[in-house]
């Protein structure tokens, strides 16, 4: 700090890093014209060792939708620790324990398709280490779903249709009998799909199958019976 100045000067006071437990003080004495002074005592808190915290998580962890759990010791040389979360979907426990202690956390299962985000924090003394929870979305089962399951068509020439419906991105639909073709072999969901028969001039009805793919979902199947003449 500048030991004189003129009428309206702020002084800048700097101290050193006080490596002592205890707190220490100083006095700054300001003198003017003739007897006038002022006076100031300066009090330095003295220098708190850092707690030493310990636990076997990174900084952020990544969880699955369907529910999971993660796990660490932690290490202190404090008397105690607590740990918390912020959200009511990620629970801990213990809430507290001593040094060596185990702690788990613990989400719920994620019923939304969107990620989700809490943070767990563990506090020793002035202490503290934070993570970053993130939960993916639910994952939605692969499906598909038929507005029709059987047809029975004459044994004329014929045509006969379905929707088909599905969480996936497309699908894909094959006949088992070249008797029954269909108007396509691909596309998305809600698409209208057509079955097509020739005529069956036997005087027996014959059978055949659609199968609608999408996917890792289970296959569908569209049960034809074409009667006979």
């Amino acid at each position: 700090m500048p030991t004189s100045g003129a009428s309206g000067a702020t002084p800048t006071v700097k101290v050193t890093a006080n490596t002592s437990t205890a707190a220490r003080t100083g006095v700054i004495t300001v003198r003017g014209e003739g007897n006038a002074q002022a006076t100031f005592t300066v009090t330095q808190a003295g220098f708190v060792q850092p707690a030493f915290l310990e636990i076997d998580l990174p900084s952020s962890w990544n969880f699955k939708g369907i529910g999971d759990a993660v796990g660490t010791f932690v290490r202190t040389d404090q008397a105690s620790w607590t740990a918390s979360s912020t959200a009511s979907w990620l629970t801990v426990y213990p809430s507290s324990g001593v040094n060596g202690t185990w702690l788990a956390a613990k989400a719920e299962a994620n019923t939304r398709s969107s990620p989700r985000f809490a943070t767990l924090t563990v506090q020793a003394g002035n202490a503290k280490r934070e993570v970053l929870i993130t939960q993916a979305g639910a994952v939605e089962t692969p499906s598909i779903n038929l507005s029709s399951y059987s047809w029975e068509p004459a044994s004329t020439s014929s045509a006969g249709g379905f929707y088909v419906y599905t969480n996936q991105p497309s699908w894909t639909a094959a006949s088992n009998q070249a008797w029954l073709t269909l108007s396509a072999s691909s596309g998305s969901s809600g698409a209208w799909l057509v079955a097509y028969t020739t005529a069956n001039t036997s005087g027996s009805p014959r059978t055949a199958t659609v199968t609608v793919r999408a996917g890792s979902a289970e296959p569908r199947y569209v049960h034809v019976t074409q009667a006979g003449r």
